[in-house]
């Protein structure tokens, strides 16, 4: 910057000398061309002036050049680094005498500048050469010492400003026009102006204690205030610039953005995502250079989310990060990933996720957020490793309170693929499900305290694609709560009523099914394998005190429906849920099946005569009913039945082997020679309905 200012300086004292050892009738050109050859030694540029000249020497030297252009670095991408429609320069007389530029008149009309930045960082505007004077000769330019400097009525009009970067990106400013004040560089310097960037006009106002001091180095008190119509921000504070260096920046800085993503937009880097990036407001100190802002004691909301902490922001990247630490109030993924509402009330959204705003910024945070939302899930306070990195989220939750429980997991979004992927892992610890399942997956009919741990991967675009591409296995167990829209307990007892009746109807219990009945458990638990949105389980089991119920079944997650076989048994027939369980203890298994938002309930009859026909399952059950029944389909079968005297004692003492036997269940032996042969040699089996007939009138015998 101080080359750069140099430069300047001696290119107008060049411009002085000459004025002062020409004799008047000596032609412009004359001038022309030494002026434009001595600024070319002192930049290292080529400097041109294709359009006129005009000189005035009284009572200031003033000239006025026209088309004046400064050649680029070798390798840049513009033809010229500046090229200035019309340059104006008036100097005082007097102050030379003293070693003092006093410039009274300063003018840039219609300038256009050229900035550019190579592949090591270099710009285009550090003016080097060996043939520029060192920074003694600076000070000695043209027979006497430049003391001080003085500029009044320094404008720039109609200016424009293009920067290059070295992976390609080009931003335009235009309708650049500034005024510049400074009565010496010992004193204050005042700019204001206004810019206008993508349409949008930006208004500046600066100051500058002591310019003197900057340009040798040093640091000095600075204040800064741009409004525009994207926001406003103001600072407070120091800068220093050192040799060669882009400026250094510390202090308070105020900062308002209506929309991150009109800024962005305006600074060259759009952002692709349609969803979040919205108002911004920071406060903090900060220490701010051309690459990094960092901001101690920051006081930031944004989208709505408000924290404090410590924060960085390197924004001379192809996409800005994002790092530090924060205690925030909430974390919402959904202002990010969109809403994906429901087209049904049973199905899923078809409608894209916009999962884009992954790409538009790198982050690595460490987070502490009293609420986080991702999708329907609500959590409480939490504390996670947030690292985003080319559209990859990893979210490592270390400390998780939710539905009154606790965990841990992690969590990846991988957008930086066609199709993004979905990873999660997560152990949770005496939550409330009713909520919880309700808001994770929709399902309001199970109460009590949770304890589960689900690993799953999934990929998708679409809120179905994700629940058709899910795989991953869930293990649970949940305390003391109840099954919501069934009375299982009664249910199994009137449907073990009727078919003691004689009465095969699937409406059979209907009356304990509803929104107002429910199934109280001490614990009710499982493993669920999941393939594709398909979930199987075969290790069902819910307890209470009076009722066992085992199952197992399947889950389409696509379609929200349900199919399970559960097999209640009562454990006592003392009076428990459901009234008198005094009938016994049958197990008449119940299918439960249906969307899961509105579940059907009904008794499996044929599951039951199946059951009692397998070999092994006709052991005695303590339970006379059962046994009755198994007895009742042997006998309809004409299999072969127990003796009955058997279970009566003789004087050989074989009663107890014998009742031993009986009490095994029916003899299902394959019957000796002789006994076969006094069968007929073939018999036709009975027909399904002559079978079922059979069973009904044995249960009329007995």
């Amino acid at each position: 910057m101080r080359k750069l200012f140099t430069g300047f300086i001696i290119l107008i004292v060049l411009v002085v000398a000459a004025l002062l050892v020409a004799p008047s009738f000596i032609p412009a050109d004359v001038y022309k061309d030494r002026i434009t050859q001595a600024a070319s030694d002192a930049t290292g540029r080529e400097v041109g002036i294709s359009g006129d000249m005009y000189f005035a020497f009284f009572p200031r030297f003033e000239v006025v050049a026209e088309n004046v252009t400064v050649g680029n670095v070798p390798g840049g991408t513009a033809d010229y680094f500046a090229r200035i429609g019309a340059l104006a320069i008036g100097i005082e007389v007097m102050p030379l005498l003293k070693g003092v530029v006093s410039i009274d008149r300063f003018e840039l009309n219609a300038p256009e500048i050229n900035l550019e930045v190579d592949r090591n960082g270099d710009g285009n505007w550090i003016f080097d050469s060996d043939g520029a004077p060192n920074n003694d000769q600076a000070a000695t330019e043209g027979g006497f010492e430049l003391n001080n400097i003085s500029l009044r009525n320094v404008r720039l009009v109609d200016g424009r400003i293009t920067y290059r970067n070295a992976q390609g990106a080009v931003e335009t400013y235009e309708d650049i026009n500034i005024e510049l004040d400074l009565a010496d560089l010992d004193s204050p310097l005042s700019a204001k102006g206004s810019l206008r960037a993508k349409n949008e006009l930006i208004n500046i106002i600066a100051t500058v204690d002591r310019p003197r001091t900057l340009l040798d180095g040093g640091e000095t008190h600075i204040q800064f205030d741009l409004d525009a119509g994207f926001g406003e921000v103001t600072f407070d504070g120091h800068a220093t610039i050192a040799d060669g260096q882009s400026p250094v920046f510390a202090g308070l800085l105020d900062m308002s953005i209506p929309s991150v993503r009109q800024l962005a937009a305006i600074a060259g880097q759009p952002i692709a995502s349609a969803n979040g990036f919205g108002k911004l407001d920071l406060r903090g100190n900060v220490i701010a250079n051309d690459s990094r802002l960092d901001v101690e004691n920051v006081k930031v909301s944004f989208d709505g989310m408000n924290g404090t902490g410590t924060l960085t922001i390197h924004y001379a990247r192809n996409v800005p990060k994002l790092t530090g630490t924060l205690d925030i109030d909430k974390l919402d993924a959904n202002i990010y990933l969109g809403e994906a509402e429901k087209t049904s009330a049973n199905d899923w959204s078809t409608e894209p996720i916009d999962f884009a705003g992954l790409k538009s910024i790198d982050a690595d945070l460490d987070l502490t957020a009293d609420q986080v939302f991702f999708q329907d899930i609500k959590l409480g306070r939490s504390r996670l490793k947030l690292t985003i990195n080319g559209g990859v989220l990893n979210a490592i939750l270390n400390e998780l309170n939710l539905y009154e429980g606790s965990g841990k997991g992690s969590l990846t979004i991988d957008a930086q693929r066609s199709t993004p992927v979905v990873r999660s892992e997560f152990s949770l610890n005496a939550l409330q499900a009713l909520p919880f399942l309700r808001d994770a997956m929709g399902l309001d009919r199970i109460e009590g305290i949770g304890n589960m741990t689900y690993s799953f991967t999934t990929s998708g675009q679409t809120q179905r694609q994700l629940v058709s591409n899910l795989n991953g296995v869930t293990s649970l167990k949940f305390l003391d709560g109840a099954w919501r829209g069934v009375n299982l307990a009664s249910l199994a007892r009137n449907v073990q009523t009727a078919f003691g009746q004689g009465v095969q109807n699937d409406a059979a219990g209907q009356e304990d099914v509803g929104e107002q009945q429910k199934t109280d458990f001490a614990e009710l638990s499982g493993t669920f394998v999941i393939r594709n949105g398909q979930v199987t389980n075969d290790d069902f089991q819910m307890l209470n005190p009076f009722l066992r119920v085992l199952g197992g079944g399947s889950i389409d997650l696509i379609n929200q429906t349900v199919r399970f076989k559960l097999r209640p048994k009562f454990v006592t027939s003392t009076q428990g849920q459901g009234g008198d369980l005094g009938v016994g203890g049958i197990a008449v298994p119940i299918i439960v099946e249906g969307p899961w938002s509105d579940l059907r309930y009904r008794p499996d009859f044929a599951g039951l005569l199946t059951n009692a026909l397998i070999p092994g399952t006709g052991e005695s059950t303590g339970d006379p009913i059962q046994d009755l029944i198994q007895g009742t389909i042997g006998r309809a079968l004409g299999l072969p039945q127990p003796d009955s005297d058997n279970t009566k004692s003789d004087s050989n003492g074989t009663a107890d082997q014998e009742t031993e036997t009986a009490q095994d269940g029916p003899d299902w032996s394959v019957p000796s020679d002789s006994e076969s042969q006094s069968e007929p040699e073939k018999e036709t089996p009975p027909k399904p309905v002559d079978f079922l007939f059979g069973i009904l009138k044995e249960l009329e015998k007995d």
